[in-house]
C-alpha cells in the first residue's frame, strides 16, 4: 500500500490523544525581537481534508503545501483553536506576545490525556522561571468536537505534597506553587493520577478529582 503525504504544518509539540485527532501547540517564532508567546492549542481532524483543517479557506490553496513557498501561513495557522479560552471563543490563532520578564502561558502537551472522547486534561503553567511560576490542571471540554471548546482550571492540591529537604535546598528560593508533573494517567472518568519524581517529593504520585462542568 502506497503512502503519500497529504499535509504538513509547523508546531511546537503534537499528540494524538483522541481517535483520529491531533492536538498541537502552535509554532511561534520565539526569537522574534526577543519576544515570547503564549501557547495556543489547536485540534487537527485526521478524517477531514487539509483545507477543512484551516479557518482560512481558499480554492487557490493546494496541499501538501510546497515547503519552498514564501507564504508560510497555510502551514502555521492550521487546525481549530481550542485553548486558551479566548482563542477558542474567537476562533483565533493569535498568540499573545510577552516581553522578556513577563509571565508566559505554557502547556505541557506531553502530559495531555483524554478523560473521555469529549474531555482532555493537561498541565498548564504561567510564569517566567520555575521560581515564580505556577502550574495547574486544565480541563478542556469538547462537546462539539473542536467547536465550542470550554476550559476550566483545576488547582493542583499542593497542600498534599511535601518536598524533600534536598530538593528544597537545591531550589532556593523554593516555590511551592510550581509542581513538576512528569505524567498523568486516567484512573476513572472523574479522577486522574499525577506522577512526580520520587527524589523531589515524599510520594511519587497522587490522585486529583476532576469535577463535572
Amino acid at each position: 500500500m502506497r503512502r503519500e503525504q497529504i499535509d504538513w504544518f509547523y508546531c511546537d509539540a503534537s499528540k494524538q490523544v483522541l481517535p483520529g485527532k491531533l492536538v498541537s501547540a502552535t509554532w511561534a517564532p520565539n526569537h522574534a525581537g526577543g519576544l515570547l508567546f503564549d501557547t495556543v492549542l489547536v485540534l487537527y481532524d485526521l478524517a477531514k481534508a487539509p483545507s477543512e483543517n484551516r479557518l482560512k479557506r481558499s480554492p487557490n490553496l493546494h496541499f501538501p503545501w510546497p515547503a519552498e513557498a514564501e507564504d508560510r501561513e497555510p502551514v502555521i495557522n492550521v487546525g481549530v483553536p481550542i485553548y486558551p479560552q479566548a482563542n477558542a471563543d474567537e476562533a483565533s490563532y493569535f498568540a499573545t506576545p510577552r516581553e522578556p520578564g513577563e509571565p508566559t502561558l505554557g502547556v505541557d502537551v506531553r502530559t495531555m490525556v483524554a478523560l473521555s472522547r469529549q474531555k482532555l486534561v493537561f498541565v498548564a503553567s504561567k510564569g517566567v522561571t520555575g521560581q515564580d511560576a505556577i502550574d495547574w490542571l486544565e480541563v478542556l471540554d469538547l462537546p462539539r468536537g473542536a467547536t465550542k471548546a470550554k476550559s476550566r482550571r483545576i488547582p493542583i492540591p499542593i497542600e498534599q505534597l511535601h518536598p524533600g529537604s534536598h530538593w528544597v535546598n537545591l531550589h532556593q528560593p523554593f516555590n511551592p506553587k510550581w509542581v513538576p508533573i512528569n505524567q498523568i494517567d486516567v484512573i476513572s472518568s472523574t479522577h486522574v493520577r499525577l506522577y512526580l519524581s520520587p527524589e523531589e517529593y515524599d510520594i511519587d504520585s497522587f490522585d486529583v478529582h476532576i469535577p463535572s462542568f
